[in-house]
Order: structure tokens, then sequence, then C-alpha cells
């Protein structure tokens, strides 16, 4: 049976690193899953075809685009020096250069998994 997307669906994600911290110091990251349109659109730009027949994905693409797309907000995102970084809808370029490479590629998973249908949703 098919099943379909909850675009509007938010999903609150720490990343590994903060959860053993105390709740008031971790961030959250709010996650919505990607459509059909907005994952084709990544995975048409992500492949690129070589003269030698082969497939090469190109992995920051993937990665960049899909959390570009997906990620929605944040809360208790701070810098070095404690300040809170403020999400900006409107600048998603600055958004993502203010994450790590390692928590950009921790969200995209999260993302991914978001756009994946389990056995258990399978059954319903």
């Amino acid at each position: 049976m098919a099943i379909a997307v909850s675009v509007g669906q938010t999903k609150r994600f720490v990343t590994e690193s903060d959860r053993s911290l105390p709740e008031d110091q971790q961030t959250v990251f709010l996650l919505r899953p990607l459509t059909a349109r907005e994952r084709a659109a990544v995975q048409d730009l992500s492949v690129l075809d070589t003269a030698d027949n082969s497939v090469k994905l190109r992995v920051g693409t993937i990665h960049t685009l899909t959390v570009e797309k997906g990620l929605t907000g944040w809360s208790n995102f701070r810098d070095a020096a404690g300040t809170e970084m403020l999400f900006d809808a409107k600048n998603v370029a600055a958004n993502l250069d203010r994450l790590s490479p390692d928590d950009l590629v921790e969200i995209y998973g999260a993302i991914a998994d978001m756009n994946t249908v389990t056995k258990e949703q399978e059954k319903n």
C-alpha cells in the first residue's frame, strides 16, 4: 500500500554528540521529509555519468541539498562564544555554513531515514 509523505510533519533531532548532555544544553534540529520532487531533484543533481560509463555519486552535493530542503529550524544552537545562532528561513546558505561537516552528515542521515518506509509502516 502507498503511504503519503507528511510534508508538514517535523521531527526533533539531536545529534549523537549532544545526546549525553542535559536536555537544556542539547541543540535540537527540526527536520522534515523531502517531497518526491525534492528527492528526485537531489538525485538528478547528484549523479554524474563519466566518459567511461561509470557512475559517480557526488556525496557532498547529496548531503548539502538534502539538508537544505529538510532542515526547517533549530533551537539552542550556539557558537564557540556561547552566542545563540538564530535560524534564518530566508538565508539557507548561512544556516548550512553554521553546521559542522559531521553534523551536516548526521542530519542528512536523519532526513534520509524520514524518507524511508519501514517494514512496520508497510504492514499498516
